[in-house]
């Protein structure tokens, strides 16, 4: 694939749209892609297993979404630091300790977004602080249920399906689940 040429169809505060022609092995074509920042994502955990969901209401599919914390990175913004912060925010907990799961790209067709996951031991609660476009409430599930959610269509937000897959294919804790 060689690139050919670029313009900007439009520039946002958080995103912008790429117009780009490509000449690929059958000829030209063009290709609309959407430049978004990177976004953190975090799986966390209490001291009792239960993991800390957020109920979102999501405006652009005009529902409510169960989902981990996530958000996207300020301009320069360390992922750690933005995991910290997006964790804080949306749930009032605290990370105890924070590690790096692994990234993905969670719609590479068409947008240059990745997701950098991180799973957190969390502790203190205190009054999360969401942003003003933001309406959520907090609820905890061991992660059987979390898997059963899924399962039942109750989870469809790619970050948390992407980032709960990852934590069970790389902790080997796909049996100890307990779902059949």
């Amino acid at each position: 694939m060689i690139k050919v040429g670029e313009y900007y169809v439009y520039r946002g505060a958080k995103i912008s749209v790429v117009r780009r022609l490509l000449r690929g092995l059958r000829g030209l074509f063009v290709a609309e892609i959407v430049e978004h920042p990177p976004v953190v994502a975090i799986l966390p955990f209490k001291d009792d297993g239960k993991v800390v969901l957020v109920k979102q209401y999501r405006y652009t599919i005009e529902r409510e979404l169960y989902e981990i914390p996530a958000g996207t990175l300020e301009r320069g913004e360390d992922p750690v630091e933005g995991a910290k912060r997006e964790l804080l925010e949306e749930t009032g907990y605290i990370a105890e300790t924070l590690d790096y799961l692994d990234s993905f790209y969670p719609s590479p067709g068409s947008s240059t977004e990745v997701v950098h996951v991180y799973v957190a031991k969390v502790k203190s609660k205190n009054k999360p602080r969401p942003e003003v476009d933001e309406e959520i409430t907090t609820i905890e599930v061991d992660l059987k249920e979390l898997i059963l959610m899924m399962r039942e269509d109750k989870i469809v937000d790619a970050k948390t399906l992407g980032a709960v897959a990852l934590y069970l294919a790389k902790t080997r804790r796909l049996d100890s689940v307990g779902v059949s």
